[in-house]
């Protein structure tokens, strides 16, 4: 039975430390063996990637953007630790990051940024908090947390700001920002 930690957060069942993931190097998938397993274990840590180079496989920077669609922490955390090698960006789609725990919001931030993974929120919350005249508070909050970047667009709503005028204010908050395309 697990029970939690001095944050709150449920124990991983595997005996993961889910409150402070280890930090990845970029451009490298992480190792699910710990040190001293990887010390006894007769396959180096890195015999996947051999083997991948014998078969012609080049390294590649990470280039996927895998989303959230309001998973538990200890499963991004997991996702992390498996595949952050692979990825550029996290996205925290939908509103579920809205709507759910804080502090189980800001655990998945500060996981991916441990682990080198930048985070993008998806586009509908901003525009709900566009058409409720919320953008300016919105901006403030994806800041706060600690998101990188921003989704932004008028899919199902006409946004009163110009594009130019959203990534002025955006970048004044520290925040990129990208915009869907079409409706």
């Amino acid at each position: 039975m697990t029970s939690p930690n001095a944050v709150g957060v449920v124990a991983d069942p595997f005996g993961w430390d889910t409150s402070d993931p280890p930090p990845v190097r970029v451009g490298v998938a992480p190792t699910l063996m710990s040190n001293e397993t990887q010390a006894q274990s007769p396959v180096a840590a890195d015999a996947t990637r051999t083997f991948l180079r014998g078969l012609g496989v080049r390294e590649l920077a990470p280039r996927t953007c895998p989303f959230d669609p309001g998973y538990d922490p200890a499963t991004v955390v997991a996702h992390l630790r498996q595949s952050a090698g692979l990825m550029s960006l996290l996205k925290l789609s939908m509103s579920c990051w809205l709507v759910a725990d804080e502090g189980s919001t800001r655990a998945k931030i500060e996981a991916a940024r441990g682990a080198g993974v930048r985070i993008v929120v998806g586009g509908g919350p901003f525009e709900i908090a566009a058409a409720q005249g919320q953008l300016g508070a919105y901006l403030d909050l994806c800041a706060e947390l600690g998101v990188n970047r921003i989704e932004a667009g008028s899919g199902f709503t006409e946004l009163r700001e110009t594009p130019a005028q959203v990534v002025g204010e955006a970048e004044r908050r520290g925040l990129e920002t990208q915009f869907e395309v079409g409706k």
